[in-house]
C-alpha cells in the first residue's frame, strides 16, 4: 500500500504524512466537507488517533473512497432536516399544519388564527 498524498500537492509540498488531520484526509479522500461530515457520523471513517489518522488508515480509506462517497451520498442537507422514519414525519408535518392554521396568530388577520378568523367574518359563507 502507498500512502496517498493530499489532493493538489505541489512537487515543492509533496511529502508522506505521518498522520492526516480532518481537512488533509477529506482531501485525500477526494470528499467534500460535507460527505465528510456525513461519512464520519455513519460510521464509514473510524475515530482519529490523538494525532489525527494515521498513514496505513488513510491507504485503507482511499482504496474505500468510491464506496464513501456513495454511502455520504452527493446532496448535502442544506435546510433539511432528517427523520428517523416516515410516521415521524408525517407526524410532523400534522404538528406544523394543525399549529399552523389553528393556533399561530396572523398579523393580516387581526392577530386571528386562520380558523378563528374564518368562523367571524361572513366573508368566507357559501351563498346558498
Amino acid at each position: 500500500m502507498t500512502t496517498p498524498e493530499p489532493v493538489g500537492a505541489t512537487p515543492a509540498r509533496r511529502r508522506k504524512l505521518a498522520h492526516y488531520g480532518p481537512n488533509q484526509l477529506c482531501d485525500a479522500l477526494a470528499l467534500k466537507r460535507w460527505q465528510f461530515e456525513r461519512a464520519k457520523a455513519a460510521g464509514l471513517i473510524p475515530r482519529p488517533a490523538p494525532a489525527g489518522w494515521p498513514a496505513p488508515v488513510v491507504a485503507e480509506l482511499v482504496e474505500q473512497a468510491a464506496e464513501i462517497e456513495a454511502a455520504a451520498g452527493t446532496m448535502p442537507d442544506v435546510g433539511a432536516h432528517r427523520w428517523p422514519d416516515a410516521q415521524t414525519a408525517r407526524l410532523a408535518v400534522f404538528r406544523w399544519i394543525t399549529r399552523y392554521n389553528t393556533i399561530r396568530r396572523h398579523s393580516r388577520l387581526g392577530q386571528l388564527s386562520p380558523i378563528n378568523y374564518e368562523k367571524t367574518t361572513d366573508s368566507l359563507k357559501i351563498a346558498a
